[in-house]
Formats: C-alpha cells, sequence, structure tokens
C-alpha cells in the first residue's frame, strides 16, 4: 500500500475533465445521481475582479437568471473565487453547464456544475493531497483512497506537457 500526506480542505475545486454531450442531470461527478439539477450552479474559479452584473450578463445569455451571489470574505470584501447562480428553468441550468464550463474569462477558466445542497455529509469531503510519486497515476490514486470510501472524483494535476505536478484531489 502507498502512504501519501493528506491535507483535508473544505472547498478545494475539482474539475471534471469529460465534455458535455447532452444536457447532465447531475453534478457531473460519478456517484452523484443523488444531486439533481434544480437550476442552483457553483461557478469555480471566477477571478478576483468579476461582478454579479458581469456573471448576470454571461450566465444570462443562456437564459433568465434568478440570482447571482459571488463569494466574498468578510469584512474585507475580497472575491473567494466562486460564486451561485440560480436560473429560473432547471433546463436552462443544464444548457449553462455544457456552454460555459470551460469558458475562458479573463485570465481564468471557469468550472460550472450543479450546486450541492450543504450537507454533513459532504463537509470537509475534499482531500487535497501533495508530495506524490511522479510515476502514481490517477488509477493509483483511487484504489489508494477508495479503502476509504466511494470516490466521487480523484485527479492528479499536470503541468501543459501531461507530467505530474505531484499534487491531486480527492472527493
Amino acid at each position: 500500500m502507498i502512504r501519501l500526506p493528506v491535507l483535508i480542505l473544505s472547498s478545494s475545486p475539482i474539475s471534471s475533465d469529460s465534455p458535455c454531450s447532452s444536457p447532465p442531470e447531475n453534478s457531473g461527478f460519478a456517484g452523484s445521481e443523488d444531486c439533481i439539477n434544480t437550476g442552483n450552479l457553483i461557478i469555480n474559479y471566477i477571478p478576483p475582479n468579476t461582478t454579479e452584473y458581469e456573471l448576470q450578463q454571461l450566465f444570462g445569455k443562456v437564459g433568465p437568471v434568478e440570482n447571482v451571489k459571488i463569494v466574498r470574505k468578510k469584512p474585507e470584501g475580497h472575491c473567494l473565487g466562486y460564486a451561485f447562480i440560480k436560473y429560473c428553468n432547471p433546463e436552462d441550468a443544464s444548457n449553462a453547464i455544457c456552454r460555459l464550463n470551460g469558458y475562458r474569462l479573463q485570465n481564468k477558466v471557469l468550472k460550472v456544475s450543479v450546486a450541492r445542497p450543504s450537507s454533513p455529509d459532504i463537509k470537509d469531503a475534499n482531500l487535497y493531497i501533495s508530495n506524490i510519486p511522479k510515476h502514481l497515476t490517477q488509477a493509483h490514486l483511487r484504489v489508494t483512497f477508495s479503502n476509504f470510501g466511494t470516490i466521487v472524483n480523484c485527479k492528479i494535476i499536470a503541468d501543459e506537457n501531461g507530467q505530474s505536478k505531484g499534487i491531486g484531489f480527492v472527493r
């Protein structure tokens, strides 16, 4: 068995590499079938100077948006890099995932997915793993952590040449 150091984070995003060929019914993560699209989306990796108005304009091109909320650190008001968007129609939310997931906004690439409701069951369920040996694959990571429960998503971060950076995420 391979031992890896683990640091638990509750808000580290994990990207999905699968392209959207049809409107998704859930968050896009395997094993999340219980996460039905109600029109609530989470938008990760938004640039720090993005405004609610800009997100309203961008996501409003897909369909009517009921609400936009950028999450900010109090009391400074600094953007924490993610936002929530509520569509009037869940089908528009599904279309927004297909159309805007991977969209480049300034120097960031947006990750758009269904927002899961807050629950004690998923709190602190996102793991950040560092010092991963460069030769290990995502399959190795999945097998290593599957002993602790169901793996929803697993990713080793790679550079532009596809070489492991020695860090990864497991959810």
